[in-house]
């Protein structure tokens, strides 16, 4: 239920932003991690960002990053 609250508040936050300007996200999914294992963060992950690129966005999704060169990438396209 949580994670869906967040959700919604980001959409909402994101509907405030002015039409006018470019907007990219960096979605980041990851299932795999040291001490954890999550359940969906791929599929989150795409659905994320399937509604970001409906609502206008350019995206970046970066799925299950295996190192730090990998992510510092997917950060310098974001912010390119």
């Amino acid at each position: 239920m949580r994670k869906y609250l967040l959700f919604f508040v980001f959409l909402f936050c994101i509907a405030l932003l002015p039409a006018d300007e470019a907007k990219t996200a960096l979605v980041v999914g990851n299932s795999n991690y040291e001490t954890s294992y999550l359940r969906n963060p791929i599929n989150d992950a795409k659905a994320i960002a399937e509604t970001l690129k409906e609502i206008g966005y350019d995206v970046i999704l970066l799925l299950d990053v295996e190192s730090d060169k990998e992510l510092k990438k997917g950060c310098k396209r974001f912010w390119n």
